[in-house]
């Protein structure tokens, strides 16, 4: 037989035999949805995120959340516009074209342990329900880098920021709302200051001040920051042992509502370096840091409010 005639068959024989390898490959290759969280976050009971050894747990506490460690002593309410955003982001991903099955680039992409963000969805009886590990945001800003747990395949993936999703830090997912309630829904309020106690009583529409009647719109304008009263950042009382709640003795502020129910904010001395009050409110332990300015805008004295 001619020789180069034998080499175009060999030629011939290669080609087919490396399309079918490929079209075995692709057909026996590992498949994933394109959306792999998109039902999985509809019935979570508890979603995890893991950057090296830091690691957080988002667990459903009926209609809301709450954010521990892994060891779990520590549990807070989580916040609810973080969990918001973090279950939109995951809804969106849609996992697009491989871009690299070479593990040894994990960290040119940060897919790498030591700097993804690993998120794990659970449902009841702690059921997997969808996993995946998510790499730093693509220079186009639409897309991340994306691979799933025990696969070498690197992926683009589009439908959500890097930096939203949140970071495992416990801090950071911690609800800041100190007090949320209606401001029609209080009737009086006890202000225990310094050397004075402001009083104020809502009758209707009317509000008095230790007795004499004042300007509604004063009240209501206070009312409306106290009502909404919101943490700067949290005291790492490990390290501040003296804001510990119970020792917060500068002032108080009683709240009553309608329904029977109150509320009791105390407030420790101002922190010249930083400007915030350390503030607990009812018999929580933990203790807030609040801005000077929210704080003073709340706490006043009877002729802050004009008597009539």
């Amino acid at each position: 037989m001619n020789p180069s005639r034998l080499i175009k068959i060999l030629l011939v024989i290669t080609g087919l035999l490396a399309f079918a390898i490929l079209a075995f490959f692709l057909l026996h290759r590992p498949k994933h949805p394109q959306t792999p969280f998109i039902s999985a976050v509809d019935t979570a009971e508890k979603i995890t995120l893991q950057t090296g050894p830091a690691r957080i747990e988002l667990d459903r506490d009926g209609t809301s959340w709450t954010v521990s460690t892994s060891s779990g002593v520590e549990r807070y309410n989580a916040d609810p516009d973080k969990i918001k955003t973090l279950e939109t982001g995951l809804r969106n991903i849609n996992v697009e074209d491989v871009i690299s099955d070479r593990p040894d680039r994990a960290a040119e992409f940060e897919v790498n342990p030591e700097s993804a963000t690993h998120i794990t969805v659970y449902g009841k009886n702690a059921t997997l329900l969808a996993e995946g590990i998510f790499g730093k945001q693509v220079p186009d800003f639409i897309h991340l880098y994306f691979k799933f747990p025990g696969q070498p395949d690197i992926y683009l993936a589009r439908g959500a920021i890097r930096g939203e999703l949140g970071e495992p830090v416990l801090k950071g997912w911690r609800d800041h709302s100190l007090l949320n309630v209606a401001e029609d829904q209080i009737l009086n309020l006890s202000i225990q200051g310094p050397g004075f106690k402001t009083v104020l009583v809502r009758s209707s529409d009317t509000w008095s001040c230790n007795g004499k009647n004042v300007n509604p719109t004063l009240a209501w304008g206070m009312l409306g920051v106290l009502a909404h009263l919101k943490a700067d950042d949290f005291a790492d009382l490990s390290q501040h042992p003296e804001l510990a709640a119970g020792k917060l003795k500068y002032a108080e502020v009683s709240v009553k509502l309608r329904d029977g129910s109150s509320h009791s904010v105390h407030i420790g001395l101002l922190d010249k370096k930083t400007q915030r009050y350390p503030v607990a409110v009812d018999n929580d332990p933990s203790v807030a840091w609040v801005v000077e300015g929210t704080v003073k805008s709340f706490l006043k004295k009877p002729a802050d409010f004009n008597p009539k």
